[in-house]
């Protein structure tokens, strides 16, 4: 085609201003059109690998498998050691706790019971010898005294 002849839109077939780079009737995108009517087709072939080729390929698949195999399972040991000292090492530090609210438990009772004995020995010195109190505390089945 010369350049007096008219072009077309290749989409709507509309005549084209020259320079112009979207079609005035349906809005195709012509430099688009241009840049693939200039570019050459590129002949694709297709290459088919030899049954030695795919024969090599499946070995090289299968010699990585054990090494693939063998690292699976150290990184399973790895983990589930890990996990196990995790877990033995918040056991541990709960037990500490624990251990911890035992012995102030302990510690309050025995002041408890160091508290009671001061509290009887004080009731016992002042009331001790005081029948009306002696039976009042009988009948309420109250011992002071230990």
């Amino acid at each position: 085609m010369s350049e007096t002849d008219t072009q077309s839109c290749p989409e709507c077939g509309a005549a084209i201003v020259p320079g112009k780079v979207y079609c005035h009737k349906c809005g195709f995108n012509l430099s688009r059109a241009a840049e693939e009517q200039a570019a050459p087709e590129v002949a694709t072939t297709v290459v088919e690998p030899t049954p030695e080729e795919l024969s090599q390929s499946t070995q090289s698949r299968h010699s990585a498998s054990p090494i693939t195999l063998i690292l699976a399972c150290i990184l399973t040991v790895a983990a589930s050691y890990g996990t196990f000292q995790l877990g033995k090492s918040v056991l541990l530090y709960e037990y500490s706790d624990t251990r911890d609210l035992y012995d102030q438990t302990e510690e309050a009772r025995s002041k408890l019971a160091d508290s009671e004995q001061k509290r009887d020995a004080m009731i016992t010195a002042i009331f001790g010898g005081d029948e009306k109190f002696n039976s009042l505390l009988e009948s309420k089945s109250i011992t002071p005294f230990s």
